[in-house]
């Protein structure tokens, strides 16, 4: 019963849908995996290719399931940074727009 493990799964929950043009985490995950969440939703139990360093032949079900542990992953430092500081500090955006820039190649607001 780790608490930061509980909020970090809370955070990343929150981050699986949209706000307004600004994609889910999940789905800027799988973008960045050359790949999209209609396509890895719609062949949940068949192979879909990407282009990132995941090894071959994942289904999009297995993919659902990485995604989610890379946005926990991505996640994580960002939530103990900010739980470490004050809810007003800018120091979990930056290191949360570091993350994105590095883990996915892109970086968003």
């Amino acid at each position: 019963d780790d608490p930061i493990a509980a909020k970090v799964e809370y955070v990343a929950q929150l981050t699986r849908q949209p706000n307004g043009p600004v994609p889910s985490l999940r789905e800027a995950v799988l973008n960045a995996w050359g790949t999209s969440l209609d396509e890895v939703s719609a062949r949940a139990g068949e192979p879909v290719p990407v282009t990132a360093d995941l090894p071959d032949g994942l289904t999009g079900r297995q993919l659902m399931s990485e995604a989610h542990r890379r946005c926990v992953k991505l996640l994580t430092p960002v939530v103990v940074r900010h739980r470490d500081r004050h809810p007003d500090d800018t120091e979990a955006h930056d290191l949360a727009a570091q993350l994105c820039h590095e883990q996915l190649g892109a970086e968003r607001g």
